[in-house]
């Protein structure tokens, strides 16, 4: 899976985009050297430059993570999200398939309006400036 790309300063290197490590957050294809000023790399496909927020890598997950408040209570201030087999978060390609999956489970469907439903991607890079 991938995820929003973290900023290493300047444009993507050559070495990273001949390796494909940046993609397109549209149409998911490798994103290349850019020179346009302030943007992180360019599409050749969607004829479109992006900035560092929006580049996908293989390096983290993208997607969608079901959560809900830590132990069924707002004011704690954390929550608690939905673990696969090996108690990793479980990742959705969107907040519907989460939906679809918590209601093939058991979970009714005026129940499953009630989780959260949070980008992946911008919840690592959070718990990353939060250490």
């Amino acid at each position: 899976m991938m995820v929003r790309g973290i900023y290493k300063g300047g444009f993507i290197s050559r070495q990273d985009a001949a390796e494909g490590k940046y993609y397109c957050p549209k149409c998911k294809r490798p994103l290349y050297i850019t020179k346009t000023p302030g943007y992180f790399g360019q599409c050749f496909h969607c004829d479109e430059d992006f900035y560092m927020i929006e580049a996908l890598s293989e390096e983290n997950e993208c997607g969608v993570m079901v959560g809900r408040p830590l132990n069924g209570i707002t004011v704690n201030g954390g929550i608690e999200y939905l673990l696969n087999s090996e108690n990793k978060r479980m990742i959705f390609d969107s907040p519907e398939d989460a939906k679809n999956y918590l209601i093939q489970n058991g979970v009714s469907k005026v129940a499953a309006e009630l989780f959260y439903y949070i980008d992946a991607a911008m919840q690592t890079e959070i718990e990353k400036t939060d250490q």
